[in-house]
């Protein structure tokens, strides 16, 4: 036997089948890392335009041989984790309905699968989940840029930033990236007139919350609320308003 061919049947050998997620009944394979799941196709398939081109145009052979079909043919998923595609299928399996003892961690990567395949509702769930989890401003703000979240909801999080007394620190700099951080120092300065003291100054007591905003919304490039509104919390807001999400130290 050749050294290819070992470790080809080593790897082989390393396979398991997910504790929980390989379901008896469920008709789509799926590799993660050496782990097996077997799942329902429906889900992947109702939620997500870039698993449901998979299957539009299946081979010619037949379905049985589109990707994921059998544990042979399983659709491999070379940078998804066991772990993390767990915590992602926790969505559809949960056993409350919308009751999820999930952490931060757990949303945060709910929220990059789902922007990453395309599950539109499911990103919304993950966003109105970490809205409810404590984080700081920034942490939130780089999370939300990373996954390509509404950006009204980036707003509020600017708007806390720009009316702090002090000014962002060299780390909260590096974490947002100069992009941002740019946008940041400008319109603390715009907003408090005065550029001689750093925008160290507080805002004026008559500035109104919708100047705040509006000034963000110009220089971040961010569109003016529109007449649809946004679900989140369990309550419907105004695009642009705040979220009321909490602030802590840490995550």
């Amino acid at each position: 036997m050749s050294g290819d061919n070992q470790k080809d049947d080593a790897v082989f050998k390393q396979l398991r089948k997910h504790d929980k997620y390989y379901i008896e009944g469920g008709d789509f394979y799926i590799l993660a890392g050496n782990t097996h799941f077997r799942v329902h196709r429906y889900f992947f398939e109702r939620e997500s335009g870039h698993f449901s081109r998979i299957w539009k145009n299946p081979p010619a052979t037949g379905a049985k041989d589109c990707p994921g079909s059998s544990e042979s043919n399983a659709l491999t998923f070379g940078k998804t984790t066991a772990e993390d595609l767990s915590r992602f299928l926790m969505v559809f399996y949960n056993e409350t309905y919308d009751i999820y003892n999930a952490s931060l961690e757990d949303w945060s990567v709910i929220l990059r699968l789902a922007n990453q395949w395309k599950f539109k509702e499911v990103k919304n769930l993950a966003v109105r989940q970490i809205e409810r989890l404590e984080m700081t401003e920034i942490e939130r703000i780089v999370l939300y840029q990373a996954q390509d979240v509404d950006p009204t909801l980036l707003i509020p999080l600017y708007s806390k930033l720009c009316s702090s007394p002090q000014p962002l620190t060299d780390d909260e700099v590096d974490a947002l990236g100069l992009k941002t951080a740019s946008m940041i120092f400008r319109a603390r300065e715009r907003l408090r007139a005065k550029a001689s003291d750093g925008g160290k100054s507080p805002l004026p007591n008559d500035l109104k919350q919708e100047r705040i905003f509006d000034t963000i919304r110009e220089l971040a490039g961010i569109p003016p609320p529109t007449k649809d509104k946004t679900k989140l919390n369990g309550t419907t807001q105004a695009s642009g308003t705040s979220t009321g999400s909490k602030k802590s130290g840490t995550t």
